[in-house]
């Protein structure tokens, strides 16, 4: 049969179509159609069929494929490269290279922590790192630095723009390396900065000051086991003060204690976006619970707390409770391991009982015991808002009377206080010739250890054998365990002398925040205790609004 022209011609059209249909059937089985941008569902909308549809979601698939794939291949070709790059540093530096770095380059993260790397293989390292735009993370921590080493890093920062987690922790980094990195104009990066374990000291404050004030990006700083003290903590209760980046600060074990813990509330007050702080294993004291239940009052963005292990007597942590029932934002509080007695723990949940506009959902008291009526009423709060305690044991413990209780609370007044302030106290405004014969009971013109502790027992104020040792220390100048005339006439010297150069330093801060410091820095009215009406007692201070013309020992009203 003859094969004319135009039959040819229908019978390849046929085969194009029947081509073309069964390769849009096969394309249908199993198809996923990918996310179009708005221009290409625009261009879907005007198609004639369904098969101009899918012929272009196929071609976007299928172009998507191969740029990743092509990505892919550039990535772990620069692997390649990298991995190269570092051992031959290792050879020329002559370092054996290390297999855990090996198999991180070209991923988004480099973490050699704790592995004992000295200076040349840090470097080898650093050097590999430099312009790898996948780096994300990069953790040097446990590993002895230098000022050299420093630098090394401060140019990774400065090549790696999606660099954004730095851990530096227990590098022993000195103060030039760390003014070194608050210089480093590519510090402002990052999001995440670890600088714990390093020994800091205040010294050394202005340095992350200056990292804290630059960095708008930082989110989470980590600041733990250091060494700041008062005036360090002057310079980053300042910084946190004027801070609107950091959500999550961590201080916990440092030196902070008496100005330093006002100086860092005092921060947190005035703080507008720190969502979560640790000041765990420090001393804040009763002064520093006093500041940080003021700062509770205006903050409204600090959802947890932690002063565990903070020295937070019974006293203090009522002081704190003032400022803990009248925040509506705090959700986690932690006052582990604490001096806080059975009996406290349940004025403190009655009084988060009696405050049914506070937010807060968990309080864990650690290591600390509690008593049954703190048990019944956690049950109750259960029940009403599903608040949570984490505590230590419960007992039954036995109620005790006012009188018992006001004494128990009464004995811990001289927590804070240095013992030469003791001596210098019971001095009070008499001569020093006449409170030495006070003191020398067997005329003999020296003074013993024992009849120095033999005063403060007369005086009702209990005191160890460690703080008699001090006191003996620092008057006894030859050292033969007796204090003459001539050696405490000169102490008391010196004593007068540290008093008016503490005042010159500014203790309104400590005056303000401890009413008790008034005379010889103790006042027993401070501790009075009304017990009558627990649940609604918030405080045992004096009211800090009262007036300092002579009505400074008002109670607080019932």
């Amino acid at each position: 049969m003859g094969w004319t022209l135009l039959k040819m011609d229908k019978m390849k059209s046929r085969l194009t179509k029947k081509s073309k249909r069964d390769s849009v059937s096969t394309q249908e089985k199993g198809f996923s159609l990918p996310r179009l941008k708005t221009s290409d569902k625009f261009h879907v909308a005007f198609t004639r069929s369904d098969t101009e549809f899918l012929t272009i979601a196929v071609k976007k698939r299928t172009s998507q494929k191969v740029v990743s794939v092509w990505q892919s291949r550039g990535n772990a070709k620069e692997a390649r490269r990298r991995r190269n790059y570092y051992t031959k540093l290792c050879q020329k530096v002559k370092v054996i290279p290390v297999r855990r770095v090996m198999g991180q380059i070209g991923g988004p993260h480099m973490s050699v922590r704790d592995h004992c790397l000295g200076g040349r293989e840090i470097r080898a390292i650093c050097k590999t790192m430099r312009g790898d735009w996948c780096l994300g993370t990069l953790d040097l921590s446990g590993n002895i630095m230098s000022t050299r080493e420093g630098r090394y890093v401060q140019e990774v920062l400065m090549s790696t723009p999606k660099l954004t987690t730095l851990a530096l922790d227990d590098c022993e980094l000195d103060s030039e390396t760390l003014d070194d990195l608050s210089k480093c104009p590519a510090v402002c990066q990052l999001q995440h900065l670890s600088l714990a374990g390093n020994r800091i000291q205040d010294k050394d404050s202005g340095s992350i000051t200056r990292i804290i004030q630059n960095c708008k990006a930082l989110r989470h700083f980590n600041l733990s086991h250091n060494a700041f003290e008062a005036d360090g903590c002057r310079m980053l209760g300042q910084a946190i003060e004027e801070n609107t980046s950091i959500k999550e600060l961590d201080l916990s074990w440092n030196h902070i204690r008496g100005r330093g813990s006002i100086y860092i509330s005092r921060g947190i007050q005035y703080n507008t976006c720190i969502t979560d702080i640790n000041l765990a294993w420090n001393g804040f004291g009763f002064e520093g619970c006093s500041a940080m239940s003021e700062a509770l009052r205006h903050n409204t963005t600090l959802t947890k707390l932690n002063l565990a292990c903070n020295r937070v007597h019974p006293p203090a942590m009522l002081e704190l409770t003032r400022g803990i029932c009248v925040n509506k934002c705090l959700l986690v509080l932690d006052l582990s391991n604490n001096p806080i007695t059975p009996i406290y723990t349940t004025i403190l949940i009655n009084a988060i009982k009696k405050s049914p506009e506070m937010s807060l959902e968990l309080l864990r008291l650690e290591k600390i015991v509690v008593d049954k009526p703190f048990v019944d009423t956690l049950t109750e709060l259960r029940k009403q808002r599903g608040f949570e305690a984490v505590y230590e044991l419960a007992l039954p413990v036995k109620s005790i009377s006012e009188d018992k209780m006001r004494k128990e609370i009464q004995a811990p007044s001289v927590f804070n206080m240095d013992p030469l302030k003791l001596l210098y106290m019971l001095k009070e405004k008499n001569r020093a010739q006449d409170f030495f014969r006070r003191i020398n009971k067997d005329n003999d013109d020296s003074v013993s250890p024992e009849e120095i502790k033999q005063l403060f027992k007369e005086s009702g104020v209990p005191v160890s054998d460690m703080v008699i040792d001090k006191i003996v220390n620092f008057l006894d100048e030859d050292g033969d365990g007796h204090i003459d005339m001539r050696e405490f006439l000169a102490g008391d010297k010196k004593m007068r002398k540290m008093s008016r150069d503490t005042r010159r330093t500014g203790d309104d801060d400590i005056n303000k925040y401890s009413r008790s410091f008034r005379k010889g820095n103790i006042d027993p009215m401070t501790f009075r205790l009304k017990v009558s009406n627990a649940p609604n007692l918030l405080s045992p201070v004096l009211s800090r609004e009262s007036s300092t013309s002579g009505d400074s020992q008002r109670k607080l009203s019932s």
